[in-house]
């Protein structure tokens, strides 16, 4: 090796000893630095609030089908889908030709029927009348017969008389017995005159009255009620058959009224028009449904909530619901749970009722909700930047140990508003640094 050869080597040999020296005190440099700018910081606890965000869908409280209970073609419809409808509102109406011609009918029998009452009643003051006018017949024949015998005893007692003249040769023979066949006609027509008055009495008697259930009859103008009620009995019948006639032909009437009521389509609660089945002009069937109503006044939020999650929810539990398409939020509480998973997706069903003023949600509407538990499980809480990503699902952070540096594997519980729910790794009351640089390294002296 010559000399010129020797003195580049040496050259070179003191150039990279100067360059290790300079690294070696950079390096030290700044292990210092990071030493007096660590941001070290205590383990604390919090408690451990689970919170359970979900989405939904808007659902009605109830549904109404409107059908019409007889058949008709539709004339007129007075309201489309969407629309809002109060309860008692008119929707729609049909006709029913058939409808119109019994109700016709009906009220010709009405009529009929009417004047059948009419008729009875006539005939049953006639009766009451024609009763009134026997009695007073009998009464006649009582003194006609009364006459009879006054005027067929006096003419006894001449015969009487006569006999004694006839005897003694007064009179003549002829005369008497002219006189004799004159009492003998007068008798005749006085026991004639007593049948006619057994005729007429026939039905008129005590014993008639008796025999039909009157009691007897403490005086003269009660035993006379009872006689025109005992001899008007088939008038009263037929007056009775005639009102039940009447009865009957004005509750066909109004049934075939109440029939023709159901043309007329009424919406049975408040809320929207969900569901519209039939146009005008169209037939619609009895007992066919012609609308579907939605009563939205108020409204459910309906989640399905997973079986793990199902821990904080709890019928009258507060909610908070979101309705990102309107901008509106509430808290509210749950309504109902359903007792029973769905087979399928092994979900629960929860409702929240919500108020629904103006009824501006509609069904169907998109929903955000988030429910918390009422108290939490406390853990130790660190700092989320203290956090150091090993691999993709292991973590760490560097604790202070008597000044010396010391990653400790953590398991994470729960990561919310910048802080980490930490199950093991470290304690309360541990320090640890925060925002750590990624040049620290585990036994490095930080005090």
């Amino acid at each position: 090796m010559n000399v010129t050869n020797c003195k580049i080597l040496v050259y070179l040999l003191l150039i990279f000893s100067l360059g290790v020296i300079a690294c070696k005190e950079d390096l030290a440099f700044v292990e210092n630095n990071f030493s007096k700018n660590l941001n070290i910081v205590k383990v604390t606890e919090k408690n451990l609030i689970q919170e359970l965000n979900t989405f939904g869908t808007v659902s009605y409280s109830s549904k109404n089908d409107v059908t019409s209970q007889v058949q008709g073609t539709i004339l007129d419809i007075y309201v489309k889908e969407g629309d809002k409808v109060a309860k008692g509102q008119l929707l729609a109406k049909l006709n029913n030709i058939q409808l119109d011609i019994q109700q016709e009918q009906a009220e010709n029998s009405v009529t009929s029927a009417e004047a059948a009452l009419f008729l009875a009643e006539t005939n049953l003051l006639e009766g009451k009348l024609n009763v009134e006018s026997q009695l007073i017949s009998l009464e006649k024949k009582d003194i006609e017969l009364k006459q009879k015998e006054l005027e067929l005893e006096k003419a006894k007692n001449n015969f009487e008389k006569n006999k004694e003249l006839y005897d003694i040769g007064g009179i003549s023979l002829e005369a008497y017995e002219s006189e004799k066949l004159a009492i003998t006609g007068m008798q005749s027509a006085l026991d004639m005159l007593k049948k006619e008055k057994n005729a007429l009495e026939i039905g008129y008697r005590d014993i008639d009255l008796i025999a039909n259930g009157y009691s007897f009859a403490l005086t003269e103008e009660e035993r006379c009620t009872q006689l025109i009620d005992l001899n008007t009995r088939s008038f009263q019948a037929e007056v009775k058959s005639a009102k039940a006639a009447l009865e009957n032909a004005k509750k066909n009437l109004e049934s075939v009224k109440g029939l023709k009521n159901q043309l007329f389509i009424y919406s049975s609660c408040d809320g929207i028009v969900g569901a519209q089945y039939f146009e005008k002009g169209e037939f619609v069937p009895e007992n066919e449904k012609i609308f579907t109503l939605l009563d939205i006044s108020p409204v459910y939020g309906v989640f399905h909530i997973q079986e793990k999650d199902m821990g904080v929810v709890e019928k009258g539990k507060k909610i908070f619901i979101e309705i990102p398409s309107l901008s509106i939020s509430m808290n509210t509480e749950i309504a109902e749970i359903s007792p029973v998973a769905d087979s399928q997706t092994g979900n629960f069903t929860v409702k929240a009722q919500i108020e629904n003023n103006g009824l501006i949600i509609k069904p169907g509407m998109f929903l955000k909700c988030s429910l918390s538990s009422n108290e939490g499980e406390v853990f130790p809480v660190i700092p989320e930047t203290a956090l150091i990503q090993e691999e993709e699902n292991n973590f760490s952070v560097f604790c202070v140990v008597k000044g010396i540096l010391v990653k400790k594997s953590v398991k994470i519980i729960e990561k919310k508003d910048g802080f980490i729910w930490l199950e093991t790794g470290v304690t309360v009351g541990d320090e640890i640094v925060d925002e750590p640089s990624p040049f620290l390294k585990e036994g490095q002296i930080v005090r």
